[in-house]
């Protein structure tokens, strides 16, 4: 399921996607299916990275089209971009799966998790900055929230105001948040390198 060759843009819309949202949105299933196509890995790939296991990917991934979907009514084309309000669901999707499901403190999956490595879609910066394997490492010290907005920004290449937006958070607070996040996976790196 998991293949390297992400596009470089990955907030990049698909180029008649008004078009057939608005089709979709009439009823037009198969315009719903190209979308589907077009958006399919970008949402799987999000989700593979808050959830860290293949098989619950594949799982909750056509959960969010089938709830997005249903909820296409309610998607305005003057709001989020399509891509945007699909990694929304996404995110309302993964909560949902993990208030059902809890996961143990103590759960990672060590194989498959770091698919982005050699990911164009894993921002070069923080490639560069950190020991990948330790930022992964260093997720469970991060709240939900920060763990979201790490994987929007560097995995799904959203924009912080558009994180804000989605978070219904002030700009500022998304900065904050994402600088703790980011100091936090430094921390535990200096820590682990010292050990």
């Amino acid at each position: 399921m998991i293949h390297s060759g992400y596009v470089d843009l990955p907030m990049e819309a698909l180029a008649d996607e008004s078009r057939l949202v608005r089709k979709a949105k009439s009823g037009d299933t198969d315009a719903f299916v190209q979308l589907y196509e077009a958006y399919f890995e970008r949402v799987y790939k999000y989700v593979y990275f808050r959830v860290m296991d293949e098989k619950l990917a594949e799982s909750i991934t056509p959960r969010v089209f089938i709830k997005a979907w249903q909820l296409l009514d309610r998607y305005h084309t003057f709001g989020l971009s399509f891509i945007t309000w699909l990694y929304k669901l996404a995110s309302e999707q993964v909560v949902e799966h993990f208030r059902a499901h809890p996961r143990p403190k103590n759960s990672s999956d060590p194989n498959g998790f770091w698919w982005s490595i050699e990911d164009d879609a894993f921002d070069e910066s923080v490639r560069d900055m950190f020991d990948l394997q330790a930022m992964r490492d260093a997720l469970q010290f991060l709240t939900n929230d920060e763990q979201q907005a790490l994987t929007l920004k560097f995995i799904a290449g959203v924009s912080t105001a558009t994180i804000a937006q989605m978070m219904a958070r002030p700009l500022h607070a998304v900065h904050d948040l994402l600088l703790h996040a980011l100091q936090t996976v430094a921390k535990y790196m200096d820590e682990k390198e010292m050990t």
